[in-house]
């Protein structure tokens, strides 16, 4: 959707939609659980923030006439082929129950990692009605909108779904991890560091100084919530510090390299949202289908990501089949 790129931004989508694979299988847990147990509950936090700031940011560079139509229609058909796409490997999960809730879950919120394009949909569309206010109120405005959302995340712990018989199979994570308190505010700072040249009077130094910082605010909030046992019993979607990293390492990235054309850096970052969006189909059969009979249990998450790779480079690679799927 972008024309105009920014080489270090590519390379660290790519490296994203990696350790989204590696999250989802746990894959470095069979051989360092303990880093696998930070970076799953810590600093891969960071990294839905960063694919929807990525997103917004590039947005506001190629802004133009009819251009939020253009990313709404895109990201629709990708969103219905691989809803479809997925229904089969539904069979292959074991023990999986398909309730109403559930299916309202997989068509209007999103099927496992599906959640991010349906939510970026709503994000966008929000966008309009903010778009055109100055950089720091979007800004600000958005900020709170994410503050509000990380509210409901810790206030829904008490499983509100369960008193609701419709909603017993349905996903409290849609209450919160969803296009208005989670996609629309990343997106819309993405959009308005662009549009308000936030960092045009900071260093490359200060810049990394902030980064180091945020990485360390990121630990703190790992270590917080590990000590009052929120990770024993449930799983956080939202970090406070997932987009005050992301803001700050994008910052850096966009010092570190100027914009420009590159051929390699737009095929890569096209590859990643390959990556991302197919890795699940990998992930089911290898884990759940007779395949897994003949591997070995401990590389399943490497697998996945290695044929996850190969199958984004094959379809990029052959320009019909990869404009009738994204």
């Amino acid at each position: 959707m972008s024309k105009v790129r920014n080489p270090y931004i590519d390379v660290y989508k790519y490296y994203l939609a990696a350790c989204v694979v590696l999250s989802h299988t746990r894959a470095l847990a069979p051989f360092f659980p303990k880093l696998d147990y930070w970076l799953f509950h810590g600093l891969w936090k960071t990294g839905i923030p960063s694919f929807l700031f990525i997103s917004g940011y590039y947005f506001s560079i190629n802004e133009k006439e009819g251009y939020q139509k253009l990313w709404l229609k895109k990201l629709f058909k990708i969103y219905s082929i691989w809803t479809i796409v997925y229904l089969p490997t539904l069979y292959l999960i074991p023990n999986l129950e398909k309730g109403i809730g559930f299916w309202i879950d997989y068509f209007f919120f999103g099927f496992y990692h599906l959640w991010y394009i349906i939510s970026l949909i709503v994000g966008v569309f929000l966008l309009s009605f903010v778009r055109k206010m100055r950089p720091l109120f979007i800004f600000l405005t958005s900020s709170l909108v994410f503050l509000l959302g990380l509210w409901i995340q810790y206030l829904s712990q008490d499983s509100l779904g369960s008193r609701f018989i419709f909603l017993s199979t349905m996903d409290t994570h849609n209450l919160y991890r969803n296009g208005l308190f989670y996609s629309f505010p990343v997106f819309a700072m993405g959009y308005a560091v662009h549009r308000g040249r936030f960092f045009a009077k900071f260093s490359k130094k200060m810049i990394a100084f902030l980064v180091f910082i945020s990485l360390a605010l990121n630990f703190l909030e790992f270590w917080q919530l590990e000590i009052s046992g929120i990770h024993q019993s449930y799983y956080t979607d939202l970090f406070l510090t997932g987009p005050i990293f992301t803001i700050f390492f994008i910052g850096l990235c966009i010092k570190l390299g100027k914009k420009s054309p590159v051929k390699w850096s737009k095929s890569l970052a096209d590859q990643a949202i390959v990556l991302h969006v197919s890795h699940a189909i990998f992930i089911f059969l290898i884990r759940y289908s007779v395949i897994s009979k003949f591997l070995p249990s401990n590389f399943y998450g490497l697998l996945s990501l290695l044929f996850a790779m190969l199958f984004s480079f094959i379809i990029y690679s052959n320009k019909k089949l990869h404009r009738a799927l994204f």
